[in-house]
């Protein structure tokens, strides 16, 4: 925790005031984050943004109950780190949550306005654009420079792709690399943009697994970098480098990770959170253009849908939806059981049970109570159940008019269920 706490907040130890902190999970590199502060006593709250640049910050609220309220070292305050991202996004990110609270008008919230976010833009000039971006690299307009080790450690890399680290697609690179004797031919050029994070801070925007690689591998001393001219990538959206990144791992005759569904759906939830409008045409020329079938783009279509509902819910409720562990489902059965010894307790997903497996597990242990928490894999699961699913069981199994008794619960992924209390 300490070391996540100097990389994020740059300091060792939180102040007295701070009694709770979350950073969730801590990209390699830090560029921007996304913050909420909540008044713990009176559930007042405050969300801000911040580029990080290694030095301690904690908000900028002008809003003097809330300067006043930190200053004081009694004060019970929850700290959250609520995404990770570059400025741009973050701000992005910021402006679509103050929208959905209507923070101005909110009477718990200390911001003071709900963001000035163009929304229904229309993409395709972005994506025409990128597309132009890529043509050019394809056809090697773009000066080309080879990059040590030590230089390249140095570039910070967006992580363009949905899965953020495959640990075996670098452990592949790297024996392809070492096959070669360390020659980094077989490798596509990373992409860097000059300056994007500002004057003589560059910006790589693909080949993350790649770079990894070269420098994880004993045999390899340079690899080729193409260098995208400040000028060139300038009016270029952050939200839109994704669109660069998959394009160029369309195609599978280089050591690289080809282009996967997970990735275009992440980059059309980008836009859509960016504020652009998304159609099931635009999916359908994304979709060709990285080389998918028709099959598959009704795959990702069907996806995109799904993942946007899951996101559409936590904007709605301000937080996102997370679903028990292992460990919390072994405490709430353990804790229900100890209540409940007339009856086996018994945890399932909303999508995956079924009567048979309830009356199966009854029939092993001889009972004829039991009590099924239910969990579920997002929130739109939890939605189905509440809303349908439960009544459909319920229905079935009072059609048989038996004697055995079966309870249901759910077990909700938003905030902490009364079920984990």
């Amino acid at each position: 925790m300490n070391n996540d706490l100097l990389k994020v907040l740059c300091v060792t130890k939180l102040p007295t005031q701070i009694k709770e902190c979350e950073l969730g999970v801590v990209p390699e590199e830090v560029d921007s984050f996304l913050y909420k502060i909540t008044d713990i006593d009176s559930g007042m709250f405050y969300i801000g943004i911040h580029k990080h640049n290694n030095k301690v910050y904690w908000h900028s609220s002008k809003n003097q109950e809330l300067k006043d309220k930190w200053s004081d070292e009694n004060s019970n305050f929850r700290y959250e780190i609520l995404e990770y991202n570059t400025l741009e996004e973050v701000r992005n990110s910021e402006e679509i949550l103050l929208e959905a609270l209507d923070a101005r008008n909110l009477s718990t919230c200390w911001n003071q306005f709900n963001g000035t976010r163009k929304k229904d833009k229309i993409v395709f000039d972005e994506l025409l654009e990128t597309d132009k971006i890529v043509d050019e690299i394809q056809n090697n307009l773009f000066s080309i420079v080879e990059y040590t080790k030590p230089e390249l450690k140095k570039i910070k890399f967006k992580q363009v792709r949905a899965e953020e680290f495959n640990h075996d697609k670098v452990a592949e690179i790297v024996d392809l690399i070492e096959l070669e004797g360390g020659s980094t031919k077989n490798c596509d050029p990373v992409i860097i943009l000059e300056d994007r994070l500002g004057k003589d801070l560059d910006l790589g925007i693909n080949g993350n697994h790649t770079k990894r690689a070269f420098i994880k591998s004993k045999s390899a001393t340079k690899l080729k970098a193409v260098i995208i001219p400040y000028d060139r990538h300038k009016n270029i959206p952050d939200v839109a480098l994704n669109s660069i990144g998959n394009l160029l791992n369309k195609k599978n005759d280089k050591v690289k990770e080809d282009v996967s569904i997970l990735d275009v759906v992440k980059e059309l939830l980008n836009y859509k959170k960016s504020g652009y409008v998304i159609t099931n045409d635009l999916i359908k020329h994304r979709c060709a253009r990285y080389g998918f079938g028709p099959s598959k783009i009704n795959s990702i279509i069907n996806k995109y849908k799904k993942e946007s509902k899951i996101e559409d819910n936590n904007i709605r409720n301000n937080q996102t939806y997370s679903k028990p562990t292992e460990t919390d489902l072994t405490e709430i059965v353990d804790n229900k059981q100890s209540e409940n010894s007339d009856k086996i307790v018994m945890t399932s997903s909303s999508t995956t049970l079924t009567v048979d497996r309830i009356t199966q597990k009854m029939k092993e242990q001889n009972v004829r109570k039991a009590l099924v928490l239910v969990h579920h894999p997002n929130s739109t699961s939890e939605d189905i159940w509440n809303n349908s699913r439960v009544n459909y069981f319920i229905d079935n199994i009072n059609y048989f008019n038996s004697d055995i008794e079966i309870e249901f619960e759910s077990i909700s992924g938003w905030g902490k269920s009364d079920i984990l209390v």
